[in-house]
């Protein structure tokens, strides 16, 4: 009777060891999540710019002006950016926060100057939406997007002068065409008013949607109204366009980027 007894518990004891092996075999393995990402590219505008730097990697050496890298991924959160002059001496070196899932354009326009109160270089955003949605246009449409690149100037005083545009446009459905289509209009309007709203530093603004043809886009100073820069082309449709004014007070550019695809990603990568 105490043999079966014992006999008995050590049943029990190996029982219970088997389900507690069984259990801790079969409990999940679960990879450890990656760490949020985002996609990206960076466009200078700036002739004080040589090399740019993210967390230590070399982007690539711009050449000319304006200059424009690939989409690539990156990941999320303060990545620190450092740029070098001609000379090798750093012009910029700050965190830029890069949002978590999104696709994001980082820009540098402006002038560097050794002394700070004459210098105007500066860094602003564009964001195009989250990595896993398709922010292109629908078929046969255009996306237009107006970012004002020049951060200002000085002009004798301790704050930079803002140049703040008014955009006005004509548009031309067939490019073989003299006959306009729109007369020249603002593009930008206070809500609620005919009057122009000014494109600022940073503060890009979107057509969405917009028919493919012939377009020319005139700048001119919100203060006095006088013409700064202007730019005609034709619009392809099934794209995105940027147009960046950017340059200094006596010489103003617009660069004009084209974009026929966007990277899409998966939060799950």
């Amino acid at each position: 009777m105490r043999l079966k007894l014992k006999f008995g518990i050590f049943g029990i004891i190996f029982l219970s060891t088997l389900v507690f092996l069984s259990g801790c075999l079969e409990e999940p393995t679960i990879a450890p999540a990656k760490r949020p990402y985002s996609v990206m590219k960076v466009i200078n505008l700036s002739n004080s710019s040589n090399k740019i730097f993210i967390d230590g990697e070399q982007v690539d050496d711009i050449i000319n002006v304006p200059f424009t890298t690939v989409y690539f991924d990156i990941n999320s959160g303060a990545r620190r950016f450092v740029i070098l002059d001609a000379n090798q001496d750093t012009i910029f070196n700050n965190n830029i926060e890069i949002i978590s899932f999104e696709r994001e354009i980082v820009i540098f326009g402006g002038t560097y100057d050794d002394v700070s109160e004459n210098s105007t270089f500066s860094n602003m955003k564009i964001s195009e939406g989250e990595i896993y949605f398709n922010a292109m246009p629908d078929p046969g449409q255009v996306h237009i997007t107006l970012a004002n690149a020049f951060p200002g100037y000085y002009s004798g005083g301790a704050e930079v002068n803002p140049v703040n545009f008014a955009v006005r446009a004509v548009y031309w459905p067939n490019p073989d065409s003299t006959a306009i289509f729109d007369t020249l209009t603002y593009i930008l309007l206070i809500p609620g008013t005919d009057d122009a709203e000014h494109l600022k530093f940073g503060i890009p603004f979107t057509i969405r949607n917009a028919d493919p043809g012939s377009y020319k886009f005139l700048f001119t100073n919100a203060a006095d109204s006088s013409f700064v820069v202007a730019d005609s082309a034709y619009y392809t449709a099934d794209r995105r366009y940027y147009l960046y004014p950017y340059g200094n007070p006596d010489v103003f550019s617009i660069y004009r980027n084209e974009v026929e695809s966007l990277p899409i990603r998966s939060i799950y990568e």
